[in-house]
C-alpha cells in the first residue's frame, strides 16, 4: 500500500475533522508549499510521507513572516489527508490550543487517536495528556499511563517526565515520580532536574537532600529553566516550583 492511499484504509478518521478546513481558498494554482508536498509524496526517491511533510515545514514555514498559523493549519489538513501522522499530531495540538484553527479538543483527539493507530510516537504521549486532563474523551488514568509508558519506551523524554509528573502531582506516589524524573533528567529534561529537585528538597519519594536540590536547580538553570532559578532564589521558602506536563508539539511558525 502506497502512503498516498494509505489515509482511505487507516486514517480515514481524519477526514470529517480535516475536510472544514479543505479546499484552499480559490487562487491561481496551488500554493508552493502543496505543489512542494505533492512532487516530494510523488517522487520514489522519498517515500516518507513524515519526511516530506517536514521537508516542506522547514522549507516554506519557518521564519516565514507571510505565512499565517491558518495557512499552516491548512498544511498539516492536507498533509493529514495524505496519511502523515506526524502532521495530525501538529494539527491535533493547533486544534487543542485553537491555533490557526478553532479550539477542538474532540477534533484534536480524532487526529491524536488516528496518529496513534500509525504509530506516532508523540501523538501517544498527546493523547495519554488527553485521557490524564479529561479533554475531548473521558478521563481515564489508567490508559494515559499506559499510552505514556508506550511512548517512554519509544524514546520519548517527555513521556518519562509525563509519567514523572503524573505519580508526582496526580496519584501522590513519589518513589515512582522520582524514578521517572530521573531517567527524563538523564536525557537533559530541565522541567525533570526541576522537579526531583523539589522532591530532594522536600524528602518526597527520595531523602530529603537540600544540597542535592540545589545542584539539580543548577543543573536545570544551565538549561534554561526559570522555575528552578525560582527555587534558588526562593530557597528558603514554603512553596517549590513545579512544572507541568510536556506536550511534544512546537509550531514552527515564529
Amino acid at each position: 500500500m502506497s502512503s498516498m492511499v494509505a489515509l482511505n484504509d487507516i486514517a480515514s478518521r481524519t477526514l470529517a475533522y480535516t475536510k472544514k478546513l479543505l479546499p484552499w481558498t480559490p487562487r491561481e494554482g496551488p500554493p508552493s508549499h502543496e505543489q512542494m508536498l505533492l512532487k516530494l509524496m510523488q517522487s520514489s526517491a522519498l517515500s516518507d510521507v513524515d519526511a516530506a511533510v517536514k521537508i516542506v515545514e522547514r522549507g516554506c514555514f519557518e521564519g516565514t513572516a507571510e505565512t499565517s498559523y491558518e495557512d499552516l493549519a491548512k498544511f498539516y489538513a492536507l498533509a493529514s489527508a495524505y496519511g502523515s501522522a506526524y502532521a495530525m499530531n501538529c494539527l491535533a495540538y493547533m486544534s487543542k490550543h485553537g491555533i490557526g484553527v478553532k479550539q477542538d479538543d474532540q477534533g484534536a483527539v480524532t487526529l491524536m487517536k488516528t496518529a496513534v493507530d500509525l504509530g506516532n510516537t508523540d501523538a501517544k504521549n498527546a493523547l495519554a495528556l488527553m485521557y490524564m486532563q479529561g479533554r475531548g474523551l473521558q478521563r481515564d488514568d489508567e490508559k494515559a499511563v499506559e499510552l505514556m509508558k508506550l511512548a517512554a519506551e519509544e524514546g520519548s523524554v517527555s513521556a518519562l517526565y509525563n509519567l514523572g509528573y503524573f505519580f508526582d502531582d496526580i496519584s501522590k506516589d513519589y518513589e515512582y515520580a522520582a524514578h521517572y524524573y530521573k531517567a527524563a533528567a538523564s536525557h537533559g529534561d530541565a522541567d525533570a532536574m526541576n522537579n526531583l529537585g523539589v522532591l530532594y528538597y522536600e524528602g518526597r519519594g527520595v531523602p530529603k537532600d537540600s544540597n542535592e536540590a540545589t545542584y539539580l536547580w543548577a543543573l536545570a538553570i544551565r538549561e534554561g529553566s526559570e522555575r528552578a532559578l525560582g527555587n534558588v532564589l526562593e530557597k528558603y521558602g514554603n512553596m517549590r516550583i513545579e512544572t507541568e506536563p510536556h506536550e511534544d508539539v512546537v509550531v514552527t511558525l515564529h
